[in-house]
């Protein structure tokens, strides 16, 4: 039996190319790595989707804090395509996982943030 055959818990690896495949094919570091899991998931589990695309951020802050480097490599854009038809992926959720891949940290941030205006609660006005 394959590992990516193998379920431990759920019915949610059904993918031929998961993201543990996609996150070691673009060699991304941990925090890219859980970055691109929760705004995978965030359109999967719609009960913690806010919370997940917060998450994002947060990786996503120390990512940049950090100052890892990132290198690109041209493989990445095939591995992208593939992941993205495996898993489904929105149009949002390519752009944010694209953005991620090739270090545009701080886009992928603002494309999140705009995804969470409508669910922000109004601010009170005083």
């Amino acid at each position: 039996m394959s590992v990516n055959a193998k379920q431990v818990g759920g019915d949610h690896y059904k993918a031929d190319f998961q993201h543990w495949d996609f996150v070691m094919a673009c060699n991304l570091n941990y925090l890219q790595g859980n970055a691109t899991k929760y705004v995978d998931r965030c359109y999967r589990k719609h009960d913690s989707a806010r919370e997940d695309l917060e998450k994002a951020i947060h990786y996503l802050e120390k990512q940049i804090v950090g100052g890892y480097a990132i290198v690109l490599h041209n493989g990445q854009w095939k591995h992208m395509q593939r992941y993205a038809e495996a898993r489904k992926l929105t149009p949002e959720q390519y752009s944010i996982i694209w953005a991620i891949v090739s270090g545009q940290f701080e886009l992928a941030i603002r494309v999140i943030e705009k995804l969470l205006e409508p669910v922000r609660s109004p601010a009170t006005s005083a």
